[in-house]
């Protein structure tokens, strides 16, 4: 045996839980960026949604990736550090700005309505999720990434590349 068939594919070939996830988040962000500015002409909303539907997508497309990848038997390219630093980031910037708008809301002692700080806050918690959902998926892909570079051993516990 050769030391190609030594490693086996990195990812497992079943996402669909992972892809409805993304793909809603996916629908939902894009609706969010759509619907502030042409139905109540505000924006700050329509740039978190917009961002977290940016994030969604990412995960959408790694998990595609990774699944062309499992199908076709080769090793995928290694995303983990690009999609961790894009889950911290969101995470950050959904938590703080959910954190800003809920105390700016409670200073002016607003009501709920589309202009009023809480709605943005709702959008940057979900922000935050995605960000938490990314951050912990890359978890998951280092593993697997980890897992699928160690060498098949053999009966007798050698390496099948040493055989």
């Amino acid at each position: 045996m050769d030391a190609s068939a030594a490693t086996i594919p990195v990812a497992p070939t079943q996402y669909k839980g992972r892809k409805i996830v993304a793909v809603i988040g996916i629908i939902v962000g894009l609706a969010g960026a759509v619907a502030f500015p042409v139905a109540f002409q505000v924006y700050a909303e329509a740039y978190v949604a917009g961002f977290q539907a940016l994030v969604a997508l990412f995960n959408l497309l790694e998990v595609i990736h990774r699944e062309r990848c499992a199908r076709e038997g080769r090793t995928p390219i290694n995303h983990v550090m690009p999609l961790r630093v894009l889950g911290g980031t969101a995470f950050l910037a959904g938590l703080l700005g959910f954190i800003a708008m809920i105390a700016k809301a409670a200073e002016e002692k607003e009501q709920l309505t589309p202009d009023s700080h809480y709605l943005i806050a709702i959008w940057c918690f979900l922000l935050a999720k995605w960000g938490a959902i990314t951050y912990m998926f890359t978890d998951k892909l280092e593993r697997y990434d980890q897992d699928a570079a160690r060498p098949l051993l053999d009966s007798e516990g050698r390496s099948v590349s040493a055989v």
